[in-house]
């Protein structure tokens, strides 16, 4: 496309200006910023530590009282 720009084959509305090109050009070479999160994140995400906590606060925002012992 920039080829036929310089013969004069294309508009000039056709082409963006020179910011977009260049914004464009940024976007198509930087990292990609995502990554696989593995085949266990969703079952290791919550720390076993804050899992009885969580299920505490559920159970107190219906109304219970709950008390907690450890296992023996």
């Amino acid at each position: 496309m920039a080829k036929l720009t310089e013969k004069g084959l294309l508009r000039s509305s056709f082409v963006p200006p020179a910011e977009i090109r260049r914004l464009r050009d940024y976007t198509r070479l930087r990292e990609d910023v995502t990554h696989d999160l593995g085949p266990d994140f969703y079952t290791n995400r919550i720390l076993t530590q804050r899992r009885p906590r969580n299920h505490l606060a559920h159970l107190a925002a219906m109304g219970y009282r709950v008390t907690i012992e450890p296992p023996a």
